[in-house]
């Protein structure tokens, strides 16, 4: 661009030298402004983006941890991920003890992953990071047997509805779950 501008200030003798600064400033400016709807233009694509997982994708269930996170492997990453939509009770915090009912949404989510025939994830590449550990960690709706796993566990009182935005797909279904697992006092919802 200072080429440009220098270009222009030699072949052009009506071109002052003020004209010239507020050229180069003009150009800083302008500069800046393409480069801010670029950056925008591919942030706000990412942050608008659900990725599902394809036939395309290698995509492996590697293990369990709790109620609401699992591990998968997704192209040759190991990713931690958290379940959109859903909070279950806490079994594996250390030094912590487990919370009415932890175990049992845990072994409930474990199993049916374990003997899942087909699964799926939906999750925001926005959500996917890196972390301190030796795999990303990210934030998904799974899918086993094509039914949501989220409504699952939420249906049988083991989780409620939590982190919780109208804009979720999924929210309204969660929601109805919940609604159906508190009328029966089911899991969490017990007396």
């Amino acid at each position: 661009m200072k080429k440009i501008i220098d270009r222009l200030v030699d072949c052009k003798d009506a071109i002052y030298l003020w004209d010239y600064t507020k050229l180069r400033a003009f150009g800083r400016i302008l500069w800046v402004v393409i480069l801010s709807f670029i950056a925008f233009g591919s942030v706000y694509n990412v942050l608008n983006k659900m990725y599902r997982t394809n036939a395309d994708d290698t995509f492996d269930y590697i293990k369990c941890i709790d109620g609401d996170t699992a591990i998968f492997k997704i192209n040759d990453i190991e990713v931690e991920i958290d379940f959109y939509g859903v909070d279950t009770p806490e079994s594996v915090v250390p030094n912590e003890p487990i919370e009415f009912m932890g175990e049992e949404a845990r072994k409930h989510t474990c199993s049916l992953l374990a003997n899942a025939e087909t699964f799926y994830l939906e999750h925001d590449f926005t959500v996917l990071m890196k972390d301190s550990k030796k795999y990303q960690k990210g934030k998904a709706w799974v899918f086993v047997d094509d039914k949501l796993l989220q409504e699952s566990i939420v249906e049988n009182g083991l989780g409620k509805v939590a982190y919780h935005d109208d804009n979720y797909e999924y929210s309204k279904i969660l929601l109805e779950a919940q609604e159906k697992a508190q009328a029966n006092f089911l899991g969490i919802w017990g007396d």
